[in-house]
């Protein structure tokens, strides 16, 4: 379940990369683009894993649902909108690198989570 949400983040960054190169493919330079597009893919799954993951805990909850549920997209947007602060100022490299950095506590807890299965 939880690779679906990532799936699904990396899905609509493709999606997202691909309207914006559409849109400008002249003024945006080539390895900007490959960089941002790595990024971005890496940036929706965290934040969808992430809602993804909260939401089957808040779900479980009654009493959390609702305040559960707006706090994890308040956490996506913020982190969203952080990571693409980042990427436009003098400090790209700190945001394609945030996601990278923010992913490796997510390949940890899908290692543990595949470990449990078996």
């Amino acid at each position: 379940m939880l690779e679906c949400s990532i799936l699904v983040g990396v899905g609509f960054a493709v999606l997202e990369n691909a309207f914006i190169l559409g849109g400008a493919a002249s003024s945006v330079p080539v390895t900007n683009a490959l960089i941002r597009g790595f990024g971005a893919g890496m940036m929706h799954g965290v934040c969808t894993l992430a809602v993804g993951y909260g939401m089957t805990f808040v779900h479980t909850r009654r009493k959390l649902f609702y305040t559960g549920t707006t706090a994890l997209l308040a956490v996506a947007m913020i982190f969203h909108s952080v990571y693409n602060t980042l990427v436009q100022s003098s400090h790209q490299l700190v945001g394609f690198l945030l996601p990278v950095i923010t992913f490796i506590p997510v390949l940890v807890l899908l290692n543990k989570t595949e470990e449990k299965k078996k």
